[in-house]
């Protein structure tokens, strides 16, 4: 077995805290997106990737940008997570 002192392994990132909301976010969109039909979750999923990669070009310094767009998704983390919605858009 190998072991490594905290040395010899590359440490973490070190994240901002809107860094670490807008992966929360999309952790918690994913994991809402398992509790829907088998059916559905294909089109969740895609929809949810495409959304933040269409935001990935946001430059770091966008603050109030980025947070509009993190409050806008826990807006649709809500309705995911709602047991009636099927779909979004």
């Amino acid at each position: 077995t190998h072991t490594h002192t905290r040395t010899q392994m590359q440490a973490a990132p070190r994240r901002t805290g809107l860094q670490r909301s807008v992966l929360e976010l999309y952790r918690d969109l994913m994991r809402a997106v398992m509790t829907k039909s088998e059916a559905n979750q294909p089109s969740f999923r895609t929809l949810i990737r495409s959304r933040f990669r269409d935001n990935m070009a946001l430059k770091r310094t966008d603050i109030d940008k980025i947070e509009y767009l993190v409050r806008q998704g826990r807006k649709q983390l809500r309705l995911v997570q709602d047991v009636h919605c099927e779909r979004i858009s």
